[in-house]
């Protein structure tokens, strides 16, 4: 989850270890995140405590934020029991994209058609 300093500087929590990282973003047409959705990305460290995404984040839809975060730990804990951190990642990440997806689906049915 990000808190925003300004549009390429911010604070995110990395959510499996709870610790924030302070990321800089150099790329221009970057979207930065907004202040609490989940992003993912891959961070490299500069030093200094600072990282920065090889590539811009994938978003997940905002309105799934709150559903992700609350089952992400459970899920995670019960796959690392019987698989490697990898593979425990890879099932989270396709639970996480599952529960996107039946969230932004509901969504779409909720709103009036036009």
């Amino acid at each position: 989850m990000a808190t925003l300093y300004n549009d390429r500087f911010f604070v995110v929590i990395d959510i499996l270890t709870e610790k924030p990282l302070d990321v800089i973003v150099y790329d221009p047409i970057a979207i930065p995140p907004k202040k609490g959705e989940i992003v993912m990305g891959t961070l490299i460290p500069l030093g200094g405590g600072l990282f920065f995404p090889i590539v811009d984040f994938y978003h997940f839809d905002y309105e799934a934020r709150e559903a992700m975060a609350s089952c992400l730990h459970h899920h995670y804990d019960e796959y690392l029991k019987n698989s490697t951190i990898q593979e425990a990642f890879i099932h989270v990440l396709s639970v996480m994209l599952q529960i996107e997806s039946i969230i932004f689906i509901d969504n779409q049915e909720k709103s009036p058609s036009k």
